[in-house]
């Protein structure tokens, strides 16, 4: 049975930088972005393959990630 993405897919993380529960939608590419609302950092959670997910943590304009 193959999945379709005709909706966008909720997706809970923890931010990395502050622990603080974040949301966001994935899309039918398999890409997922969030934003932290306490430290303003995002997260690309990129969906590579059925066991492998990359996240990438962007820091914002004068701060710096703490992971």
């Amino acid at each position: 049975m193959k999945q379709t993405f005709s909706e966008w897919i909720p997706v809970e993380r923890y931010c990395c930088n502050c622990g603080k529960k974040m949301i966001g939608y994935r899309d039918k590419e398999g890409v997922a972005r969030m934003q932290c609302t306490r430290c303003q950092v995002s997260i690309v959670s990129i969906r590579k393959s059925r066991r492998r997910e990359q996240i990438e943590v962007i820091a914002p304009v004068g701060q710096t990630a703490l992971a």
